[in-house]
């Protein structure tokens, strides 16, 4: 049966806010980090809690890292395309941004400087230890790292050790640092260690680094029953046991080929060519868009193009802030804000601040040839799709919203 709604709403204010306990941090100075890492590890902040940086944060030779033995951090922590870079000098295993990890997802992050793991094992670029049988997701991020080998070794791009039973999804990242000195054990160019009932699936990465010494993509001391590496790409010739990857020479990387086989055929842009440094590149990284940026961050959104182009950066900068400067009609145009990403089975939500300034938006949305699935984006209808922890203000919505099925809302389908 078809459902026809006609809207009227202004939203003066609208806003998913937080529960008593903060749920997620937003992170622009070394301060931030350093407070997040002491509340989580001594439990003030629940290992649990989300985090993500508003701008790049350089910790100077402070060691400060998130997660213990007692306290694994197992939130999404997001670096919105941000570098955290460190100066670590150590004798503490698994010394690493995120020291002990279990049940985490770390996405979209920057890590550069330097590590030096004095007399211990299980340095990396990004996380030192996934606890037993935990399940972690590390994308989109990139490992410019450079680790100083010692006697120990066991070291890795991205992941120091990964205990028994533990699972790790690594996908859509880069290692171009470097692993330096010489180390007893062999370390790897992604993860320095796995132990046994282990589950690694290594997806559309890249390994540019370069290494002192012959490394290993994954060590596994014989336990290779649990490792896939596809669509994976190296060009250090370092790499003694490629384990699934494949060699890569400089053309190709020049050439667009790289950059196009890592992007594999995907709707959302992810890889891209970039034309300042000739080599793939991650699309957030680079985050082109023709969307005018104001003094204060925000993007201003004036036309239907501005707002397709908005819908846009929210697949890649989700925490965009964002004001309308103009009345839009966006016609016969379906675009919405806020999306599901099928490949990572992440929904790519909006959180920013979305200001209306008092201005209309106007919709013709029409899903009366949709027919009921269990899949929401499937039958959803509303300017912003998908919202988690957002600001929505100042917004006049006007038109119409034709359906045949459910899920429809005059600002937000689903919170």
């Amino acid at each position: 049966m078809k459902k026809l709604i006609t809207l009227v709403l202004l939203a003066a204010t609208f806003a998913t806010a937080a529960s008593a306990q903060q749920t997620d941090y937003a992170l622009a100075t070394a301060q931030d980090w350093i407070d997040f890492a002491n509340g989580i590890n001594n439990g003030t902040i629940p290992a649990t809690t989300d985090a993500h940086m508003t701008a790049d944060i350089d910790l100077g030779d402070i060691v400060s890292t998130i997660g213990t033995n007692a306290r694994a951090y197992s939130g999404t922590f997001d670096g919105q395309g941000h570098t955290l870079t460190v100066n670590y000098v150590s004798s503490e295993e698994w010394c690493s941004p995120f020291t002990v990890i279990g049940g985490a997802r770390i996405r979209n992050l920057n890590t550069s400087g330097r590590i030096e793991l004095r007399n211990h094992y299980h340095a990396a670029g990004i996380a030192g230890k996934l606890t037993n049988n935990s399940a972690n997701v590390i994308e989109r991020c990139r490992s410019s790292i450079t680790i100083v080998m010692n006697a120990y070794g066991l070291h890795g791009g991205f992941v120091g050790n990964m205990y028994s039973g533990s699972k790790l999804t690594l996908k859509d990242c880069i290692f171009d640092g470097e692993m330096t000195g010489t180390g007893g054990s062999v370390s790897s160019a992604l993860v320095g260690r796995v132990n046994s009932g282990v589950t690694l699936n290594v997806s559309n990465c890249l390994i540019t680094g370069t290494f002192s010494q012959t490394v290993n993509l994954v060590y596994d001391a014989g336990i290779v029953a649990g490792i896939t590496a596809t669509n994976t790409y190296y060009t250090s010739d370092n790499i003694a046991n490629a384990q699934g990857a494949t060699a890569a020479n400089a053309e190709q990387l020049a050439d667009g080929t790289i950059a196009t086989a890592l992007q594999a055929n995907r709707t959302e842009k992810v890889w891209q060519q970039d034309a300042d440094s000739n080599m793939p590149e991650f699309n957030l990284f680079i985050i082109q868009t023709p969307l005018t940026l104001d003094a204060n961050g925000y993007y201003l959104l004036a036309t239907p193009q501005d707002w397709k182009d908005f819908a846009e950066l929210v697949r890649v900068k989700p925490r965009a802030m964002t004001r309308m400067t103009a009345d839009i009609d966006l016609g016969d145009d379906q675009t919405t804000i806020g999306s599901y990403d099928p490949d990572s089975k992440v929904n790519n939500r909006f959180s920013g601040i979305f200001d209306g300034q008092g201005h209309t938006l106007t919709i013709n949305y029409d899903r009366t040839d949709y027919a009921y699935t269990q899949a929401f984006e499937d039958n959803a209808a509303a300017p912003f799709l998908y919202i988690t922890d957002a600001t929505i203000r100042n917004l006049h919505v006007e038109g119409t919203i034709a359906t045949a099925s459910k899920f429809v809302g005059g600002i937000v389908g689903d919170i």
